[in-house]
């Protein structure tokens, strides 16, 4: 779980620099930039939850599992986790999918500079 909370703890950072950068010229570009900040890292935090072997969600998934299953889970983890995570963003669009309100949120704060 340090992931996330290291996402959402860099968030708020990004946030409050967000929050007393002036919006004028040359300080327009630094909030921009600290909101896309605040952007990236919320949406990572939320993609490291998902369910999926490597990332953090997979661990909290053995937590809510009974304990002879979360073997058999943890064992398939070990032998195909980075793969499976390879599998699901390669083949599919999923990986689009999550990111692409992210790219444009931060393609529309950057339009006007």
């Amino acid at each position: 779980m340090a992931g996330p909370l290291a996402n959402l703890l860099l968030a708020i950072a990004f946030a409050a620099a967000a929050r007393v950068m002036p919006q004028v010229a040359a300080g327009g570009l630094m909030r921009a930039l600290m909101v896309a900040g605040v952007a990236w890292n919320c949406a990572l935090a939320l993609f490291n939850l998902f369910p999926i072997p490597p990332l953090d969600g997979f661990s909290m998934l053995l937590f809510f599992v009974p304990a002879r299953h979360a073997v058999k889970i943890f064992q398939f983890r070990q032998k195909f986790g980075f793969f499976s995570l390879l599998l699901i963003f390669g083949i599919s669009n999923m990986f689009w999918a999550f990111f692409w309100p992210v790219y444009s949120v931060l393609r529309d704060i950057a339009a006007p500079l």
